[in-house]
């Protein structure tokens, strides 16, 4: 998260639910707040809201690298997976979401969520193949 976010980003936190024995990560809970909003009236404290929970908002009953992956792999053929995932990472900024997210645009958020060390590319260019493969093409105008 962040106080001081990118352009067309809301700032954040997330609250982490840890396994106190394992200190296994259970989920997390990202808080976010309007900054349109916040900017309409300056006066008014901003209102802090719970923007989503990762388990419970993608369906998962872990978040193990081997359930984030079958959630990847679902994110490949499932446009609604894509859309939430990129409302959610742009904290539901207003002007992120009127810019959109095209097909380039989750692809990219895809392979944020499959690299974890900067150049090792495999995982994000399998997924990218499984995404072209199960997406419609374009039709030539």
């Amino acid at each position: 998260g962040s106080l001081t976010p990118y352009s067309d980003l809301n700032p954040n936190y997330k609250v982490y639910e840890v396994d106190s024995n394992t200190q296994n990560v259970l989920d997390f809970d990202t808080w976010s707040y309007n900054l349109t909003e916040a900017n309409a009236d300056p006066q008014i404290s901003p209102q802090w809201k719970k923007l989503y929970s990762f388990k419970e908002s993608f369906g998962l009953s872990s978040v193990t690298p081997n359930d984030v992956a079958k959630l990847v792999e679902r994110m490949t053929k499932d446009p609604k997976l894509t859309e939430s995932y990129f409302r959610f990472q742009s904290r539901e900024a207003d002007s992120s979401l009127a810019l959109g997210c095209d097909s380039d645009c989750e692809i990219e958020n895809i392979c944020y969520m499959v690299t974890f060390v900067h150049g090792k590319n495999f995982q994000c260019q399998t997924f990218t193949d499984m995404y072209n493969s199960n997406r419609p093409k374009p039709k030539p105008t």
